[in-house]
């Protein structure tokens, strides 16, 4: 009845999204959990990784609304 999501936090508002509308009208409970990004500690604008994992989110974000699920 209940599902708790845990994912990189970058990228846990699309699979929210994804999961809503998956379970739209049905019984379950969602919760999102973002597990701690591997360059905690620092920016993410700081090192490349996390420049191109936040970029890369945005793609797939605009993608996913336009095409694959409602927020």
């Amino acid at each position: 009845r209940t599902v708790c999501l845990v994912t990189s936090g970058y990228h846990s508002r699309r699979t929210l999204g994804l999961f809503r509308k998956a379970f739209a009208g049905g019984p379950v409970v969602l919760l999102s959990d973002p597990a701690l990004p591997d360059w905690e500690g620092h920016p993410w604008w700081s090192k490349d990784q996390g420049r191109l994992a936040v970029f890369n989110e945005y793609v797939k974000l605009s993608w996913t609304g336009l095409f694959g699920a409602t927020y």
